[in-house]
């Protein structure tokens, strides 16, 4: 459900196993079916010949369309964040079969990251790009889940500590997850675009992350779609660990620090 920039990759990766596309968008829906060969609905209505159902939509709406298809005993890729409250959040991991769609867990790279044989002493990432500006959120909630996940999964999944400084097209994050500190930053407008993560060990050089200087035979997306086709995936794919994406954005959201009113 959904097609847009992203949904579409969604599209193109599941190929010949894409039996169906909800898309609202007239002109979205013709770009659509008209690229892929692929059919295309404005609702799912009583269609209900599929095994599984991925949610690329504004994530106000991920709750209220793969609640009722998780309840159907589907599988659902929810793409991040899983929803846009805690509360939304878990009640969709309370279904196995709900899976967390956060892509850069299955970047090779990000991978090396967690297996690295170091200490960390502290990570820095940074997230920007001259748009697109969303107005269904804020920059928090549409770049920083990226960050928020990486950070987490390196983390072994502790929950962290956050303070955070807020703007609608920016954000700073520290996370301090006790056992060593991350800080975020995410701008839609904080050109030129950027894409890394910095690990610095408490010995030994510190090792970057360059997500726009990486050339892969097999795209993240291609490598989380596998294995959410298999009906089997491991932790990183667990609803629990958007359930804690979201529980990180909400937590920046109340503690947002006072320098952040300011202009």
């Amino acid at each position: 459900m959904g097609s847009g920039y992203w949904g579409s990759n969604y599209v193109r990766e599941l190929g010949n196993r894409c039996v169906l596309v909800v898309e609202p968008d007239e002109v979205q829906a013709k770009t659509v079916a008209d690229r892929f060969n692929v059919q295309v609905e404005p609702e799912l209505g009583r269609f209900r010949d599929f095994d599984a159902a991925v949610i690329v939509t504004p994530p106000e709406l991920h709750a209220n369309l793969a609640m009722p298809l998780l309840q159907q005993g589907k599988y659902v890729l929810v793409e991040k964040p899983l929803a846009n409250s805690t509360q939304d959040a878990r009640a969709l991991a309370a279904f196995p079969r709900c899976m967390a769609g956060h892509v850069y867990l299955w970047h090779p790279e990000i991978i090396k990251l967690h297996d690295g044989a170091y200490s960390i002493d502290h990570m820095i990432t940074r997230r920007t790009n001259n748009g697109p500006v969303r107005t269904w959120c804020d920059a928090l909630w549409d770049l920083a889940p990226h960050d928020i996940s990486i950070c987490n999964y390196l983390a072994s999944w502790h929950m962290p500590e956050v303070r955070a400084w807020v703007w609608r097209d920016k954000a700073v994050l520290n996370l301090d997850y006790s056992i060593w500190p991350a800080f975020t930053y995410v701008s839609w407008l904080g050109a030129p675009k950027k894409r890394l993560v910095e690990v610095i060990p408490k010995t030994g050089d510190r090792v970057i992350f360059d997500d726009l200087a990486v050339v892969l035979e097999e795209p993240p997306l291609a490598r989380m779609i596998k294995d959410f086709v298999s009906g089997d995936w491991d932790d990183r794919g667990q609803a629990a660990v958007g359930v804690q994406v979201v529980e990180v954005l909400e937590d920046a959201t109340r503690t947002v620090h006072q320098d952040s009113a300011a202009p």
